[in-house]
């Protein structure tokens, strides 16, 4: 069909209204897509802009429960690899992640569980030595900057997603998102403190200890952002899929 040009953010916030009729656009894609047009950076938004066309017509191609567990893959080998590479210590629990195979059943994210788990508690261990050795709001601005820098990697986007659809969300539920998350954040968290406490100790003011601890995350929130709209593609397309790390 021919697809009319349109003003992206019009698109994502009135996705339903799309030629077709209401529910021309699978409820996941359509839902990853209202959320990226609130976290990508303008350069970005048009390369997901380019991919808009290939969303119509494709809410009944049997293909749901394929992208519920793309997202949840992603999510796991690659979104929270990501953060946990950061931190020395916790390396080796990222290849753990990458290592996975691809989940694409209930009984691969049921084998994820045990690992997820113990890298989450890892990284909370990890958590606990930075702010016991941390200094005045070090820690709490590491907190907050990391949490609003994860949620511009998609990682709201994602969990939005899987909602659109209950049985991808109860994919999510299978792999222990909480784990999964709160070991990302705490390892946002460190790096993050890390460098707020560096800037601390210079003497500069809280709005450039903030701007330390956000640049302290930049180059993964750069990365994400990219895999995120590839993920995006990918999930147009399931069959197309190979690896989160693509």
């Amino acid at each position: 069909m021919n697809t009319p040009t349109v003003n992206l953010v019009d698109f994502w916030k009135d996705i339903a209204d799309w030629p077709g009729g209401k529910g021309s656009v699978s409820p996941i894609l359509g839902c990853y897509a209202r959320e990226l047009g609130d976290i990508l950076p303008d350069n970005l938004k048009e390369r997901a802009k380019a991919l808009i066309p290939r969303l119509i017509g494709i809410a009944t191609d049997g293909q749901e429960k394929a992208r519920g567990y793309l997202a949840v893959d992603w999510f796991i080998r690659r979104h929270t690899h990501d953060w946990l590479w950061l931190v020395p210590e916790l390396r080796a629990d990222a290849a753990r992640l990458t290592a996975l195979t691809p989940m694409t059943t209930r009984e691969d994210t049921d084998n994820v569980k045990r690992i997820v788990k113990e890298i989450a508690s890892h990284a909370s261990a990890s958590a606990v030595s930075a702010r016991v050795t941390s200094a005045g709001s070090a820690w709490d601005i590491a907190r907050l900057v990391a949490e609003q820098e994860m949620r511009a990697t998609g990682k709201d986007a994602v969990w939005s997603a899987l909602w659109a659809h209950g049985a991808s969300f109860a994919v999510s539920k299978a792999v222990r998102w909480d784990n999964a998350r709160n070991a990302a954040h705490d390892a946002a968290t460190v790096v993050a403190c890390q460098a707020a406490q560096k800037a601390m100790d210079k003497g500069v003011t809280e709005a450039a200890v903030r701007a330390a601890a956000k640049k302290s995350l930049a180059l993964v929130v750069d990365e994400l952002q990219k895999s995120a709209i590839r993920l995006f593609e990918q999930m147009i397309d399931p069959d197309g899929y190979s690896s989160p790390r693509a």
